[in-house]
């Protein structure tokens, strides 16, 4: 995979992470469960931003970016995490339908399901965090 496409790849997750934190946050007295989510998806937010970024700048013939590209592999952990914001926002969007308020006072998500999110949210954050710190042994 290419930087470009790599690029792609997280610029997308970055649009579905955002869609995911602005539903969560739209909810009004929402369990604590939620709180957590939010912020463990907006931690990865970061450093998802801080991956595209370095990985704009990265030589595609380089040992970080091909140390890095098994992130984005097909059913890899990018993917994985992809797979998981699906099964968040259409629950979300299926609440969009009925009305605004109806929306923001119900929270839709059994407190199994978002602890079940908790520890793939943070794999994936320590997976990227190891590959970013991957980098600076490459300099």
């Amino acid at each position: 995979m290419d930087p470009l496409s790599m690029t792609a790849s997280i610029v997308a997750l970055l649009q579905l992470t955002g869609s995911a934190l602005s539903y969560i946050n739209s909810i009004k007295d929402a369990p604590k469960d939620r709180a957590s989510l939010a912020i463990e998806l907006s931690n990865l937010n970061t450093l998802l931003t801080q991956l595209r970024y370095r990985i704009d700048g990265a030589n595609p013939e380089g040992a970080w970016f091909a140390a890095t590209r098994a992130l984005a592999s097909g059913d890899g952990p990018l993917d994985q995490f992809k797979a998981m914001l699906n099964q968040l926002l259409p629950a979300a969007e299926a609440r969009h339908g009925l009305n605004e308020l109806g929306r923001k006072l119900t929270w839709i998500f059994e407190k199994g399901k978002t602890e079940a999110f908790l520890p793939k949210i943070e794999r994936l954050k320590s997976l990227i965090g190891l590959a970013l710190n991957n980098d600076l042994l490459y300099v």
